[in-house]
């Protein structure tokens, strides 16, 4: 009898060692994403990790404890794209939805830019602003070059379209390429337009204030992981979910200030001139 009671209080010490040991053990969750290309406040890459963190901190107490670690900067989305697929550092990205990027990568359904990712706005020199004034149609737009990142998918709307477009893979360089009368304009997001002018605020760059392109089919912009990484992915699902339905993803939404330009030259009315984009949702 003594042998037997000995025994189960043996193992059931055991199982609770092995519980503790497994509990302090058990790592917080690091989640690899790239950096931020300025450190002045003026990059909205801020907005996206803030998204990240909320979901992450909504399953802190079913999930655990986490890191997110930034990486050094990368310019290329292809490479980023990479880094992702490869298990080189990346865990989640930020990024327009294409089936391309469903087919590779796995596709975290959430709406971080609402409509301001389906208008441009046209980023320009300020002394051609009134070249800009009286456009009404794609045609006359189409009559002036712009120039885009070699790896953007808006590039690949624009030159579908009839347009002349001049590429570079940083923006930093395609912005003084504008300056230098390179091209007459870049077709840029309402979400990304307050950042180009907070970051260049020195090189006389402005926004049309009338006149917005309007992509024909809605566009997504939302969060992808690693195909095969199923245990984010699930985390991140369930917390945007509580972050949704408490409002709490609305409101950082709204009070990300960078958003403003965007949102106040939509308030505006300006002319509105729709462009297909469908050649990047086939």
């Amino acid at each position: 009898m003594w042998l037997k009671s000995d025994s189960l209080i043996k193992s059931i010490i055991g199982c609770g060692l092995l519980v503790i040991a497994v509990c302090v053990s058990a790592q917080p969750l690091t989640v690899g994403v790239i950096g931020r290309s300025s450190t002045d406040g003026a990059d909205i890459t801020s907005y996206y990790e803030d998204v990240l963190r909320l979901a992450l901190e909504k399953t802190r107490a079913s999930h655990g404890d986490f890191i997110i670690q930034q990486r050094p900067f990368e310019a290329s989305i292809d490479r980023v794209k990479a880094m992702l697929q490869s298990s080189s550092g990346v865990d989640v990205i930020w990024a327009s939805v294409t089936p391309e990027r469903l087919q590779k990568m796995r596709y975290i359904d959430v709406n971080l830019l609402h409509d301001l990712n389906n208008y441009r706005a046209l980023l320009i020199r300020k002394s051609d602003l009134a070249k800009f004034q009286n456009i009404q149609s794609l045609a006359e737009l189409r009559s002036l070059s712009t120039g885009n990142g070699s790896n953007w998918t808006d590039t690949r709307v624009m030159q579908a379209n009839g347009f002349k477009v001049v590429t570079a893979v940083d923006f930093g360089l395609l912005v003084k390429m504008l300056t230098a009368k390179r091209f007459d304009f870049i077709s840029r997001g309402m979400h990304e337009v307050g950042m180009d002018l907070a970051m260049f605020s020195a090189q006389n760059i402005a926004v049309v204030p009338n006149l917005v392109l309007k992509y024909s089919v809605p566009v997504s912009y939302g969060l992808f992981v690693r195909k095969g990484d199923e245990l984010l992915a699930k985390r991140l699902e369930k917390g945007l979910a509580i972050a949704r339905e408490d409002g709490s993803l609305d409101m950082l939404m709204e009070q990300t200030e960078l958003f403003n330009v965007g949102r106040n030259l939509l308030a505006k009315h300006p002319k509105i001139i729709e462009i297909d984009n469908s050649v990047i949702l086939q």
